[in-house]
């Protein structure tokens, strides 16, 4: 739906139908357990799939089904497996850093941590949102692709900082919601997950850029950079406290953002 300039459909599939029907399911499949949870989300992933798939053909004109072009696959080969392994070790701090919280202090802090993390990816799903759209349409002209990187940046930073500001007043009341002890003991987290914003908007920002001019090397190395030195950092000081595990989120998102960047301005040296 991005790349056919038609995200309104993404909003309403993925965004409104998939999560409302995520929301609906565990009350239905509450009589089995923790599996009801996980059979929730993917039974809504199902439809959502589903319902993307009928608005592609009948909205978009989309060919399901189509005789494979061997070239093309071949073509696509090394893009899609590079940009994969990027994803992959993208994914793992998110994955591992709730674990490293677990057994250093405990299930309570785990919960704690998983809160703050949640509201802050709210802002970051900001940048995450700005960075698609840029992909899309750089990668549909490259010609302009210096002006969409700097509208972008500035679009990104004219939400993000004002955004930060007025979280970092409200985060305790925010945490209240959830109970007086999640505001005793994940308001500092969430801070340093609020001001980490930035770090990540600079990687989702560079990342994209590494994606459209097909670096993909140096995407996979920014990537592994974040988990490297967000994991290490975790590992190190998550006995500290959780503000030490989102400072380690922070360092780690800054490094793959400037590794990132570095590597497009070296690219556009050599240019």
């Amino acid at each position: 739906f991005i790349a056919f300039r038609s995200a309104q459909y993404n909003l309403l599939v993925d965004g409104i139908i998939q999560s409302l029907v995520k929301l609906a399911l565990p009350i239905t499949l509450i009589s089995f357990g923790s599996f009801g949870l996980y059979a929730a989300t993917g039974l809504a992933a199902t439809v959502a799939v589903l319902i993307s798939i009928f608005f592609m053909i009948r909205i978009l004109g989309y060919r399901l089904f189509t005789r494979p072009s061997v070239l093309v696959v071949k073509d696509l080969w090394t893009y899609s497996t590079g940009s994969y392994l990027a994803n992959i070790v993208n994914l793992i701090p998110i994955l591992v850093l709730p674990l490293i919280v677990l057994r250093n202090l405990g299930a309570e802090s785990a919960g704690y941590y998983y809160i703050a993390f949640q509201i802050a990816n709210l802002l970051y799903s900001v940048s995450y949102a700005i960075s698609q759209s840029l992909l899309a349409e750089g990668s549909d002209d490259q010609r302009t692709l210096t002006a969409l990187a700097r509208r972008s940046a500035v679009f990104q930073s004219s939400i993000i900082l004002p955004a930060i500001a007025v979280l970092l007043v409200i985060s305790p009341s925010l945490l209240t919601l959830f109970g007086h002890s999640y505001r005793l003991h994940a308001s500092e987290c969430l801070r340093v997950f609020l001001l980490a914003a930035p770090a990540v908007a600079l990687n989702a920002w560079t990342s994209t850029l590494l994606r459209i001019t097909k670096q993909l090397v140096a995407l996979v190395c920014s990537n592994v950079a974040l988990m490297v030195v967000a994991c290490g950092i975790a590992i190190a000081w998550a006995s500290k406290g959780l503000p030490w595990v989102a400072f380690a989120w922070l360092v780690g998102n800054a490094a793959s953002g400037l590794i990132g960047g570095a590597a497009l301005l070296a690219s556009r040296h050599r240019r």
